[in-house]
């Protein structure tokens, strides 16, 4: 009887029941914050490095070389430092880690036998620049025990030369 008497008295009571609820709803609250601050800071990660994926493959496709052969690889380092730092001779990762290393070139030809182009029948050259990188979070996914996800990005150019 005196159990029953101070739980009903107990469920009345209306102090502190903010603070309950704030207790209940604080961790709910910071895993939604934390997880959209983990997912906005990776996606700007790949944002930057697409962009220079995306520099690298303009640079070389637009790039003339002395030897006569469009795939030489003479601007390719210059290309890599592009990419990774936004700078043709290097600089500050535009992402923390991410280095030329981190970046391939690739230079394909591909035979155009078409006379859509004016009777043009020789070769194209595309040029592919590509790169897979694990991001730096906040640390909240290996907290969580979830795999750090992997970014990979490929942008293809066609060689035109200097315009």
């Amino acid at each position: 009887m005196v159990v029953s008497r101070l739980l009903g008295r107990f469920a009345r009571e209306r102090r502190g029941s903010a603070l309950v609820e704030g207790a209940v709803l604080a961790p709910v609250l910071m895993t939604v914050i934390f997880g959209v601050l983990e997912f906005s800071y990776a996606y700007f990660q790949q944002q930057l490095i697409a962009s220079g994926i995306r520099d690298a493959a303009r640079y070389i496709s637009r790039n003339t070389n002395t030897s006569g052969d469009p795939c030489a690889s003479a601007s390719w380092a210059s290309a890599k430092n592009l990419a990774t730092t936004g700078l043709v001779s290097g600089g500050t990762a535009r992402v923390s880690g991410w280095t030329a290393a981190n970046v391939t070139v690739t230079c394909n030809a591909v035979a155009n036998t078409n006379s859509y182009l004016g009777g043009f029948n020789g070769n194209i050259y595309v040029v592919a620049v590509t790169t897979t990188f694990t991001v730096n979070t906040f640390g909240s996914m290996g907290f969580l025990q979830k795999t750090i996800p992997a970014i990979t990005v490929t942008h293809r150019e066609r060689m035109i030369g200097a315009g």
